[in-house]
């Protein structure tokens, strides 16, 4: 069932943001040409970082570079996203990895 292996995919980050980590195969199965959004550069041979509250793919060395850095957020920021996240991400991951999960 999609649910469960984009649920057991999903991955946090300290703040509680998720993303999955995605194959250049199941990128371009959803029409993305495995191209950083950050960086710009293409990675046709490397996994990429599927991100809910970019809305953004990006590379290992942005994703990380991303994760690390202060993103100037304030607490209510944090928590606006992270409702949104809990609402909507599941349905999100679902339309790019090509799951049905919802009717």
């Amino acid at each position: 069932m999609i649910v469960n292996n984009i649920k057991s995919r999903l991955k946090e980050t300290k703040e509680g943001f998720n993303y999955i980590e995605v194959t250049p195969k199941e990128i371009l199965l959803w029409g993305g040409i495995c191209i950083c959004n950050h960086c710009g550069k293409q990675f046709l041979n490397e996994n990429m970082y599927l991100v809910f509250v970019l809305t953004d793919t990006y590379c290992k060395h942005c994703f990380e570079e991303w994760k690390n850095r202060d993103k100037g957020l304030t607490k209510d920021d944090i928590e606006f996203d992270l409702r949104l996240q809990k609402e909507m991400s599941l349905k999100w991951y679902d339309y790019h990895l090509g799951g049905k999960i919802y009717d």
